[in-house]
């Protein structure tokens, strides 16, 4: 199924699959979503078991940040 006839729980879910994982930097640069946790609470309303994980990391100013990394569990 191409890209653009997927929805964006469609293009999460395949993306988790082949990836192993995804964070909102990379739903939002990779494929055009947004709000990443809502597409997560959409997929975890229809069935779908996926991880949470908090990471930490910097920023482009080197500060500190916490973001979120979501897999299949």
């Amino acid at each position: 199924m191409a890209i653009l006839n997927q929805t964006q729980e469609e293009r999460v879910l395949n993306w988790i699959k082949s990836k192993g994982e995804i964070t909102s930097v990379t739903a939002y640069t990779e494929l055009g979503i947004i709000q990443l946790p809502k597409r997560i609470w959409n997929l975890k309303r229809r069935g779908y078991t996926i991880k949470t994980e908090w990471r930490e990391g910097k920023n482009r100013y080197g500060d500190k940040v916490r973001f979120c990394a979501y897999s299949l569990g």
